[in-house]
């Protein structure tokens, strides 16, 4: 919440200890044997964009945690614009950078919208001890609005910042500026820019300081000679992607030993203790090898495709978004550029059907067929605003271009929630960053097929999901109806991006049912079936909800895939989805709809966090494991880039509604009326098992 304390409500933590209700219909609609009781919620507060001088709109860098009250009313989506205000920016320099010569430093600041017109950007100021720098200033991207011509283009969304800095120290110390704007004008203007790549060295770590594998010079990859790190309270609310809640105040930068962390957490503190202690595995830099490289020890994201997938620069970005810590930024550059490299562009198949693809995925550009889930554009918009380097321009085009032959049209033809959620980002992020009026259209030709997919269902009756035969989805011969309510958090994820760029009714209707039906058909309490429960350990035997990984109708899942030793592990990311739908339906006044989604995000919730316990082995280490394992090694990036905004929906939700200016369509019925049990046992299967 700009300019005042953020709220982060309470949540329930784990070890509930419950009297089961009978089997059947449970909680909300949803199948299977619920908790009937629930551990009490508690009081959290949380750092965010704390205290600001009115008069100016000055934001503070560090913020004191103050215990507040519920929100009395929703927390808008947009940030309050700051027409007016200081910035406190951190110079971070490389190894690459020696004390006293001047250096190039070149980055891109974020606003939230309506904070900086045009016209205003003359009084964007750098200060050093009070003293104004010079430097060149530009527009990297304005704000976009596809349906809203009076916010579309009116503000800036990024600049771009250049000046010439000499350190008095050396890394890995740093040292502080400070970015003024709407007030003086700038007086020490340069007129030229510079090109940012002369500022920039080749990565030669080859190893991580714990001795893990990192890129090296074969691998090619660049980066600044200096980073310029800004606060998180003003990251997670500036709109570089939808709102977040920034990482808690007494989370370190640093990984915490696997034996410190605790079995619970208050509120939703596990998963921010987890994003950061879980990072250091999949960048290599956890515990140091007691034994040979092997799967459950080293990510080898330098020569496996494996780790890319759900988008792993994107996913470090986050991490940078919600704590403004120095190494995720610098490891979410290094990656999205060590990616970008890996994008075919028109030179590699004479601008034919390669463009756009992952070439460590799909080695043979001349291929008649790409595997379209490996690309993705969004970490390449990241690094042009947080660098100011234009370098990954083109290639958030190019990725477009793979996604051209995608169906997102649900029904009995070839259609995934994953090819169709990723089609729908592709297009979003290419209107963020170009304006370009073809991707703003497809933007809404997708949301609208998604939406009549909502409301006229293949195979019955509509409840939010988008159904679909498995023959299409999977390839089975059978018409028998499905969802994927795993992959439809990818379309979640895309359609609150979309929404930050349109306010389209459609896309926070679309994600308010995705969420009712993730929550009814789409999930199920692991009472179902033979009432196995992979997490009982971690439960305490108590019954959890968890996401099918395919829905059927009856609620019982896909027969050949259910599993619920592996279904927790999207809880998370599927949570991402339903606490949009919790404050999309609050923002929409049907305060009923959103409190079930709310129960039913928390009940995720806890799930996640006995996954997390499960994937923390403090006898890791001495056995040559992960102490904090990550296996498959992309299950970070769907973990933590497609629930970015959880903590933030979920606490911007609380208190009386306040009704957005045009009126939602009617709502659906939450849950299943008709369940049944039917046979079959699932067997244990491996986490780490193919594209999933």
């Amino acid at each position: 919440m700009i300019g005042g304390a953020s709220i982060m409500s309470g949540r329930h933590g784990k070890g509930v200890l419950c009297m089961n209700s009978a089997a059947g219909t449970g909680v909300d609609g949803r199948v299977g044997t619920a908790p009937s009781c629930r551990t009490p919620r508690q009081n959290l507060c949380a750092s965010g964009l704390g205290t600001a001088l009115v008069s100016l709109a000055v934001l503070c860098a560090v913020c004191a945690v103050t215990r507040l009250a519920p929100a009395s009313a929703v927390e808008p989506f947009f940030a309050p614009a700051v027409p007016m205000g200081t910035l406190a920016i951190r110079l971070q320099p490389t190894a690459a950078v020696a004390p006293g010569a001047p250096v190039l430093i070149t980055f891109g600041v974020p606003f939230p919208r309506g904070s900086l017109t045009a016209e205003a950007i003359g009084t964007v100021r750098v200060l050093a001890a009070g003293e104004e720098r010079p430097a060149h200033v530009d527009a990297l991207t304005l704000w976009r609005h596809a349906t809203n011509a009076a916010v579309d283009g009116a503000s800036i969304r990024v600049i771009r910042v250049q000046l010439e800095h000499a350190f008095a120290t050396s890394y890995p110390a740093s040292e502080e500026i400070s970015l003024e704007w709407g007030q003086a004008p700038r007086t020490k203007d340069v007129a030229e820019l510079a090109d940012p790549r002369t500022a920039w060295h080749l990565v030669t770590d080859g190893t991580t300081p714990s001795g893990g594998i990192t890129f090296d010079a074969s691998h090619q990859v660049w980066e600044p000679d200096v980073y310029a790190v800004l606060p998180k309270a003003w990251l997670s609310a500036s709109g570089l992607k939808t709102p977040m809640q920034p990482l808690d105040g007494g989370v370190s930068e640093l990984r915490m030993e696997p034996s410190a962390a605790a079995a619970s957490y208050p509120g939703h503190l596990e998963a921010d203790h987890a994003q950061v202690n879980f990072f250091y595995s999949i960048i290599n830099d956890d515990d140091l090898l007691v034994g040979p490289v092997d799967y459950d020890n080293t990510n080898a994201f330098t020569s496996d495709y494996e780790p890319w997938l759900y988008d792993r620069a994107m996913a470090l970005y986050v991490g940078y978004l919600r704590s403004g810590f120095f190494r995720f930024l610098r490891e979410a550059v290094r990656n999205a550029e060590f990616y970008r490299t890996k994008i075919y562009t028109p030179a590699a198949c004479d601008d034919g059907p390669c463009v756009g693809s992952f070439s460590m995925k799909n080695p043979d550009p001349a291929a008649g067929w790409h595997d379209e889930k490996y690309s993705y554009n969004e970490s390449l918009a990241m690094t042009y605003w947080l660098t100011g380097d234009a370098a990954a321009l083109p290639y958030v085009e190019y990725v477009t271009r793979i996604y051209d032959g995608v169906s997102t049209v649900a029904s009995s033809s070839a259609f995934t929630e994953r090819h169709a959620g990723l089609k729908l980002m592709s297009r979003v992020v290419a209107y963020e960053v170009t304006g370009g009026e073809q991707y703003r259209d497809e933007m809404a030709q997708i949301i609208a097929d998604f939406r009549a997919g909502q409301t006229n269902p293949y195979g019955g009756l509509a409840d939010g999901g988008l159904w679909h035969s498995i023959a299409a989805h999977e390839g089975v011969e059978s018409t028998e109806p499905i969802t994927s309510p795993w992959m439809s958090a990818l379309i979640g994820d895309a359609a609150a991006r979309a929404y930050l760029v349109s306010e389209h009714v459609d896309a926070a209707r679309l994600i308010i049912e995705l969420a009712t039906h993730q929550c009814g058909a789409g999930g199920y309490w692991t009472t179902i079936r033979d009432g196995e429960n992979g997490l009982d350990e971690q439960s305490g035997e108590a019954p959890l909800f968890f996401p099918h990984y395919l829905a059927t109708r009856d609620g019982l899942g896909w027969s050949d895939d259910f599993n619920p030793y592996t279904d927790y592990e999207h809880s998370f990311d599927v949570a991402g989805t339903v606490a949009w739908g919790t404050y999309f339906a609050r923002l929409s006044g049907e305060a009923q709809a959103s409190e079930q989604l709310r129960t039913c995000a928390e009940d995720l919730y806890t799930t996640f966090s006995h996954t997390i316990t499960y994937w923390t082995r403090p006898g890791g280490p001495a056995a040559n494991k992960d102490g904090f394992r990550v296996v498959p090694h992309r299950k970070y990036s769907w973990w933590f880039k497609n629930a970015s905004g959880f903590q933030w929906a979920m606490a911007s939700s609380e208190g009386p509604a306040v009704p957005i200016a045009y009126p939602f369509a009617a709502s659906v019925v939450l849950g299943l009326t008709v369940c049944r049990r039917r046979g079959g046992v699932a067997g244990r299967r491996s986490a780490s098992g193919g594209d999933r």
